[in-house]
């Protein structure tokens, strides 16, 4: 199907070809006239001279056809054809972040710590509970900073770390609990660190230092109303480890955890720990 501005052209082309055609007609019902009359013998008056000047027919009109032919339509000078759609192609921008995301996973040795004040049954000593693995989930962001070169990467994020496991739990009269009691233990916190390249050579490896601040819940469940218990605090925490870049988004790294409890209480936490981190950065 032709486009509005190809109509157009097409319209004009075929305008030239008629004028064109009358021309050629004209000119040779002016050739046969000028024939006729120079066969005619015609009578000169006295003193009527033929200008020189004169310019003939036949010429007039070879220039009017050239002039029909040169002209263009101004309005189609220095103009888009009308009618013609033109489609772009979209272009993606890619905006760099100064920032990227975190998500990770984090797996340390955890010993209940403390102890559960009972009037009833006695004490609930948990540092007779045996030794369990407490793995964390961990969720942030990382953001660079030149100007607190060389430590560049600064992380925050919030960690989620949550164990179940079965309590053989004996009270202090020799009464054994049932055997579903069971030990609850999570801790959440959010924290902040630093690191810093070590400077060896070609090895994407890091030191990084943080704080983090949080909360620990124990809770005990059991068939028997009296082995149930629940009790939480808050902690502090400061964290020294290595970094080591195993792809440009995947990172491994070693911590050592010191946490203490913020409050004056009888149930306490690990002091010190290593735990084992992985890393997606995005």
């Amino acid at each position: 199907m032709l486009t509005i501005g190809e109509r157009m052209k097409y319209t004009l082309k075929s305008k030239l070809q008629i004028q064109t055609i009358l021309s050629l007609i004209l000119i040779s019902l002016l050739f046969g006239l000028d024939s006729t009359f120079a066969a005619t013998p015609k009578k000169k008056n006295r003193g009527q001279q033929k200008s020189s000047l004169e310019v003939p027919l036949i010429d007039k009109a070879v220039l009017e056809i050239n002039k029909i032919q040169n002209k263009q339509p101004t309005s189609l000078k220095n103009s888009e054809p009308i009618g013609v759609f033109s489609v772009k192609e979209p272009q993606i921008k890619i905006t760099d972040r100064s920032w990227k995301y975190i998500m990770g996973i984090k797996i340390q040795n955890f010993q209940p710590t403390g102890k559960v004040h009972s009037s009833i049954v006695g004490d609930f000593d948990l540092n007779n509970y045996k030794n369990q693995i407490l793995p964390t989930l961990e969720f942030g962001m990382s953001k660079k900073y030149d100007e607190f070169a060389p430590w560049t990467d600064w992380n925050a994020y919030a960690q989620f770390g949550y164990n179940i496991s079965k309590v053989p739990l004996t009270f202090q009269s020799g009464y054994k609990a049932p055997d579903n009691t069971r030990l609850n233990s999570m801790r959440a916190n959010v924290g902040i660190e630093s690191q810093r390249s070590l400077g060896l050579d070609n090895q994407p490896a890091f030191f990084k230092t943080g704080i983090s601040l949080g909360k620990f819940f124990y809770s005990q469940t059991s068939m028997n109303d009296l082995a149930q218990f629940s009790e939480n605090f808050l902690f502090g925490g400061l964290n020294l480890g290595i970094t080591y870049s195993v792809l440009n988004n995947l990172n491994l790294s070693i911590d050592y955890i010191f946490r203490k409890s913020l409050q004056n209480s009888s149930l306490e936490l690990q002091t010190h720990n290593l735990e084992l981190g992985l890393r997606v950065i995005w």
